[in-house]
């Protein structure tokens, strides 16, 4: 509708001069262009363009070409109506008050419209706000940053001026077709840095790019959106530091470098030798065929319409009664928006609220509350120190409302939502009480918890580690002694598993030395020949920063975009399926599993512990999570690890908790066990299957002392 804006009261008349004769062919294009421009509104754009063409395409560009085709007769038009047979018609037909009332109208509504495309980012915002590049560009420049792709989040259209503006090479890039990375051309991404507004599909688009960079020597993420920010930490990214323009940079430790010479597509010369001559020849010939003709075509090109009094005629009740009929429409919705209070429908109203809730609004979402039944600096106050994943990064998708008692006076209704986070979806069903005063309804504000903690204020002595980096400032590159050694990490088990009919590898992970550590875990999976089928690396369901002598368990599951190893350029799935029994040709039936590890000194944070855990009738598990630290725990995350009866891993299962925990509070969860009944083992890993730091770990296994674990839950 905005591309076509006042083509769309023209379209009749449009229509009536392209199907002649002499524009049958400019027709057929205006029409299709039409068509494939209403999107995912008819089946008909998919079935022509094909799914993945049709995912690719902004397919507004096709609305904004028919709008283009469409300008030549909307001027005929106004030419006929100024001074052609059509202001004859009029005013012979209506009189002059009609006629000048018509062409009132219509200028009235051209200037409008023009007004409100100037002014329309003044409604609703479409790019983010100008971002000063410079910075970046110096942070790519320096220390052989280039020499790693990059990735933007949140730049809107200036991730192409950024790209224009450096040497080092982005993940994504502005163009679809001439992108280096083949999964970004195979599948209907268009671009990475705007994946929110794709919703699930895209954060799990992203999300997959995110987990195994290595693959695409993705090493640095500029983001200017929050709403990335668990995203990147779950997967293992730490923050680096803050740009002077405000742009956070993320790093993800041990991804290599770019080879120094990347795969390109090959072009047979002919074709180039076509793109250079065959474009610009034609141009060439269409100035000399008009050059040429110049006489017909600035003389009798366009000859005086004879028949034209007869066309408006014929067609003139079609024309005036659509475009009144757009008009007057148009005008009842602006009304009906306008002058239509919201509170007189309490559906409306809850449904404005929410809308005001998801745009943090909160002056207007205040407005629908009971008059004095809470003080605004109060409300905002209350909703500021709320946190955690859905208060501080969820997004609303849908929304339904159902009312459950009804009188003359009050309203009791329940409105069922569902939430977009980074990392997951959330459903909520919230109750709530209106009140009718006068022939208004209002919402009885919401009662939030008052928690207030034991102690005003608190001290705690803390464990710092900082990496130095280079201790000597020069510009020639980090001397060896600079270099920090691998921190040592022992696998303690592993096992292939199938759950649910996926492959899955779960297992045990211990930093056995005496500084920080940052992993990278991958599992391998084999057929019987062992040969590799896949490989990837663990995502949320592990502890990606480990202090000293600490244990982590890890999950990997084999998702649809896994590392295919025979053939690296094997496009992505945005599937969220994984990888299943069906999938593969060859049946995995070993695996290996190789870890990582760099020294790190970020988000190490680990103030938190489990209080107060209870199973009941083997099928629920409860428990509190208390935050014993100075800082507040924005997003907690639990990793539940299922033993055998040898005290191995079974199973490893994660839960993100939806609500922030502040100092000296806690938060109860509950999470369903699984039915472990479903986990049939395919194989147990042994030291020669595991590998760490790129050494088989059978070679250095004498000097680790192995854990007795004596502090496991029985259950049955």
């Amino acid at each position: 509708i905005i591309p076509l804006g006042f083509t769309l009261l023209m379209l009749p008349y449009v229509f009536i001069s392209l199907y002649q004769r002499r524009n049958t062919f400019l027709a057929l294009s205006f029409t299709l262009l039409l068509l494939l421009g209403t999107g995912g509104t008819t089946p008909l754009p998919m079935m022509i363009l094909g799914k993945n063409a049709f995912n690719i395409l902004t397919l507004d560009r096709f609305t904004f070409w028919a709008s283009v085709i469409a300008i030549p007769f909307i001027g005929d038009f106004f030419y006929q109506l100024i001074e052609g047979n059509m202001k004859d018609y009029i005013m012979s037909k209506n009189g002059k008050k009609t006629y000048y009332f018509i062409v009132s109208v219509l200028v009235g509504v051209v200037f409008f419209q023009a007004l409100f495309i100037l002014n329309f980012h003044k409604y609703k915002t479409l790019q983010p706000v100008t971002i000063d590049t410079k910075p970046i560009v110096n942070f790519l420049e320096r220390d052989q940053h280039s020499r790693w792709r990059y990735m933007t989040l949140g730049f809107g259209d200036q991730m192409a001026w950024l790209s224009a503006n450096t040497d080092a090479l982005s993940i994504d890039g502005n163009y679809h077709s001439a992108r280096r990375v083949p999964e970004m051309t195979s599948q209907p991404l268009e671009r990475l840095e705007n994946s929110k507004f794709k919703g699930i599909q895209g954060l799990g688009s992203l999300q997959q790019f995110l987990t195994i960079p290595e693959k695409y020597y993705l090493k640095f993420v500029f983001s200017n959106d929050k709403f990335y920010d668990p995203i990147l930490y779950f997967t293992g990214w730490e923050r680096v530091q803050r740009l002077e323009n405000g742009i956070m940079v993320w790093q993800k430790n041990d991804v290599p470098p770019l080879p120094s010479i990347l795969p390109s597509k090959e072009i047979p010369e002919y074709q180039k030798i076509m793109w250079g001559i065959i474009p610009i020849s034609v141009f060439i010939l269409m100035l000399s065929v008009i050059i040429h003709h110049r006489k017909y075509y600035l003389i009798n090109a366009f000859p005086e319409k004879k028949n034209e009094g007869f066309i408006i005629k014929r067609h003139s009740n079609l024309l005036f009664v659509w475009m009144a009929f757009l008009l007057l429409l148009t005008s009842g919705l602006w009304l009906k928006s306008v002058l239509i209070s919201v509170r007189k429908d309490p559906e409306i109203l809850l449904k404005c609220y929410y809308k005001a809730l998801d745009f943090k609004y909160f002056e207007e979402a205040h407005d629908y509350f009971v008059p004095n039944s809470i003080d605004i600096n109060n409300y905002v106050l209350q909703l500021s120190v709320r946190d955690g994943l859905l208060a501080s990064y969820g997004k609303l998708e849908s929304i339904s409302v159902k009312i459950l008692e009804k009188t003359d006076t009050t309203v009791k209704a329940m409105v069922s939502t569902d939430w977009v986070t980074p990392m997951e979806r959330y459903h909520l069903d919230t109750e709530h009480n209106l009140l009718k005063q006068g022939t208004d309804w209002m919402i009885i504000p919401p009662i939030f918890s008052q928690i207030i903690p034991p102690d005003e204020h608190m001290e705690k002595g803390i464990l710092a580690f900082h990496s130095q980096g280079k201790r000597k400032i020069t510009l020639l590159n980090t001397e060896h002694d600079d270099i920090l050694d691998r921190p040592e990490v022992y696998i303690l088990s592993s096992k292939l598993i199938k759950e649910n009919n996926q492959f899955v590898v779960v297992g045990e992970i211990q930093n056995i030395d005496h500084l920080p550590a940052h992993l990278t875990i991958e599992a391998q999976l084999f057929d019987v020949y062992n040969r590799p089928l896949i490989s990837y690396n663990a995502k949320y369901t592990t502890l990606h920063k480990i202090l000293p002598k600490e244990i982590t368990a890890f999950r990997i599951e084999f998702e649809e975009t896994a590392w295919i190893r025979e053939d690296d350029s094997h496009p992505l799935k945005f599937d969220p399926k994984q990888f299943s029994s069906v999938h593969f040709e060859r049946k995995p039936v070993n695996f290996k599993v190789l870890a990582r590890a760099v020294v790190t000194d970020h988000d190490i944070y680990r103030d938190a512990n489990v209080q107060n855990i209870s199973i009941k009738r083997n099928k629920l598990l409860q428990g509190d999570i208390y935050n014993y630290g100075t800082d507040e725990i924005t997003i907690p995350q639990i990793l539940f690890t299922y033993y055998d009866k040898d005290k191995t891993v079974f199973t490893v299962q994660h839960l993100f908790i939806r609500d922030g925990i502040r100092q000296q509070a806690k938060l109860s969860f509950a999470e369903v066990i699984p039915d472990l009944s479903k986990v049939v083992v395919i194989k147990a890993g042994t030291m020669d299957d595991f590998y760490s730091n790129g050494l088989p770990q059978s070679s250095f296994q004498n000097h680790f002392q192995k854990i007795d674990r004596l502090d496991l839950i029985p259950f049955q």
